[in-house]
């Protein structure tokens, strides 16, 4: 997808506020710069926003941190997909950060990463406690570990659904 392409989807993005629901995969964010984090930015206006799948879009570092930023706040997100994104172990306190105050979530898939046991950790103490919702988690292909996987089954045990 071209930058220019990009910059028209983000601004497209940008003046919908009713959209609830976006899937938009295998889409290299970064390949657009300026355009890639526009497009992250443009949903910030989403207050019921309830799925969104950003699989396969190059979304770690800077671009995951704008997306922190950008979806934080809203409390509708119900399923969340970044499988493939080499997310790294410093990412993994992002995703916490978006899941901090997702009550609602019932679907968390983050497969083919590279949280390691670190993130995994992190994931498990910042992301998952309390997710009493969830239902479906992806995590397999992500050199966790036992460490990290001991870390997600004790936050798992909280959360009575799964």
């Amino acid at each position: 997808m071209s930058p220019h392409a990009l910059g028209l989807m983000a601004e497209g993005l940008a003046s919908n506020t009713r959209l609830t629901d976006l899937f938009f995969t295998h889409n290299d964010l970064k390949a657009g710069e300026e355009a890639g984090l526009a497009f992250i930015r443009a949903l910030s206006n989403k207050k019921d926003l309830r799925s969104l799948a950003l699989n396969s879009c190059n979304l770690n570092g800077e671009y995951l941190t704008e997306l922190r930023n950008a979806i934080e706040a809203q409390t509708e997100l119900r399923e969340l997909y970044l499988f493939a994104n080499k997310i790294s172990p410093q990412g993994a306190n992002d995703i916490s950060g978006i899941l901090k105050n997702k009550s609602k979530i019932t679907t968390l898939g983050l497969s083919n990463n590279k949280l390691d046991s670190t993130g995994a950790v992190e994931l498990a103490e910042r992301g998952l406690v309390g997710k009493h919702n969830l239902v479906k988690l992806s995590i397999e292909n992500n050199g966790i570990g036992n460490r990290g996987l001991e870390a997600i089954a004790k936050a798992l045990k909280e959360c009575r659904s799964i």
